[in-house]
């Protein structure tokens, strides 16, 4: 269980992961993060999603994961690296999927039929981030690590600019973070919906 938490990047456990991607080749960092990542959580569906309540005090796990969802998207908010910023980026929707898990795990197996039905919500919902945050952060590691080479640094400020001449249009240096702008149409628009809608049916 602690392994699978430290790696995937799990919150107060994820300082390594920043430092992992500095110096790394984009298509390694790409590989990583939006596929070698879900590794962990696959793991946890198979092994552990139906014994989670026999885990003592595994609940407490809960709001440290969002925890790791506010540290993670502040870090990378204030990233003036840009592959430190995808990285903690990436934190950022590891934890939500791991909050996702734990969640579905609490309540999937529940006498109370509405608890029971949010469980199996929460679960569909993490296959349908998955799916959102591998594409997307695979697309975006590739395209920006592309900008990087062509400027030479991965300092945010000194790669401004580049992208209008790098030969790619902004449709195809964009197009994975449409997603993550949860534009109609896209995983992350279904995602983010999703999410809404459980949260209010939570609430």
């Amino acid at each position: 269980m602690i392994g699978l938490l430290i790696k995937s990047a799990f919150s107060l456990l994820h300082m390594w992961y920043p430092e992992a991607h500095q110096g790394t080749p984009s298509h390694a960092s790409a590989s990583y993060s939006g596929l070698m990542l879900n590794l962990p959580l696959l793991l946890f569906v198979r092994y552990v999603l139906d014994w989670w309540n026999e885990i003592p005090y595994s609940h407490l796990l809960i709001p440290v994961a969002g925890v790791g969802v506010f540290l993670g998207g502040l870090a990378s908010f204030f990233s003036r690296d840009v592959k430190k910023a995808l990285a903690y980026s990436t934190i950022e929707k590891s934890n939500f999927l791991c909050l996702f898990l734990f969640v579905s795990a609490l309540w999937k197996h529940s006498e109370v039929e509405e608890y029971a039905s949010l469980g199996k919500s929460f679960l569909i919902l993490f296959y349908l981030m998955l799916l959102h945050h591998s594409f997307s952060k695979s697309f975006q590691f590739l395209s920006i690590g592309y900008i990087c080479k062509k400027a030479k640094t991965t300092v945010m400020d000194l790669c401004r600019g580049v992208g209008r001449v790098s030969g790619l249009s902004s449709l195809e240096l964009g197009i994975g973070t449409m997603s993550f702008a949860s534009i109609p149409g896209t995983t992350g628009f279904i995602a983010e919906a999703t999410l809404l809608f459980l949260i209010s049916k939570t609430i």
